[in-house]
């Protein structure tokens, strides 16, 4: 994480209204699979004004998908209790935001996957609960057979002590909060807000296990997150 007295403090956002282009879209792809794996620590509960910042150095902060991603998660974030900050000296509370998509693709077979038909082509990024990136063979078939193609999305969020870094420059994450799914929509301007509607109750709390549900695309928790006001 970068040096957390250069922080990108995301008060005021630009304006974000969300269009969608229902065209590009099958209606196929109203059902999402979701996983949730979340840690926290005690004084988690205490820490709820926030300074918002990437996580990953390849996140582009000035960008509009950036953008984007924020204003939804700055509405979850609200609705449990969470106060953005106005200055430094004021929060208590680093939140990171990290997202990706990996494609995969397999080939079609009678039995799904047709393993002795794949060859190794790469590799993917994953990430688990604890923040860890992880690199995983990819495949490509060897013949002309039907190609499918899913993808791997994550989002994660992590919560570090301000105030601690205050006193002594250490970096303590209090909490984390990841979410996952897998399936076949790449739009990840799409399936964002689904992964933060479906995790809002989850953020920064403390789970013991993964938590693994189907969610609608039309879930009130989902059109809450997108119902995104412009700011003026």
């Amino acid at each position: 994480m970068k040096n957390l007295l250069t922080l990108v403090l995301l008060i005021t956002l630009a304006s974000c209204k969300t269009t969608t282009n229902k065209t590009a879209y099958s209606d196929s792809l109203t059902n999402f699979d979701i996983v949730i794996a979340s840690k926290a620590k005690p004084e988690a509960e205490t820490k709820k004004t926030f300074l918002l910042q990437a996580g990953k150095e390849d996140i582009d902060v000035n960008s509009p998908e950036f953008d984007l991603y924020a204003t939804y998660l700055m509405k979850a974030l609200e609705s449990k209790n969470y106060v953005p900050a106005t200055s430094l000296e004021e929060a208590d509370v680093v939140i990171t935001l990290s997202y990706g998509i990996s494609k995969i693709r397999y080939l079609g077979g009678y039995n799904g996957f047709a393993g002795s038909n794949y060859y190794r082509s790469g590799a993917l990024t994953n990430i688990d609960v604890n923040g860890k990136l992880t690199r995983s063979p990819a495949y490509e078939p060897r013949s002309n057979r039907s190609i499918y193609t899913n993808h791997y999305r994550y989002v994660a969020i992590a919560g570090y002590d301000l105030d601690k870094y205050k006193e002594t420059e250490e970096q303590v994450q209090i909490w984390q909060t990841v979410v996952t799914s897998y399936g076949k929509s790449g739009h990840l301007d799409r399936v964002f807000p689904v992964m933060i509607g479906a995790a809002t109750k989850h953020i920064g709390t403390d789970i013991r296990d993964k938590i693994r549900f189907t969610i609608r695309e039309n879930d009130q928790r989902i059109k809450a997150i997108k119902e995104v006001s412009s700011i003026n």
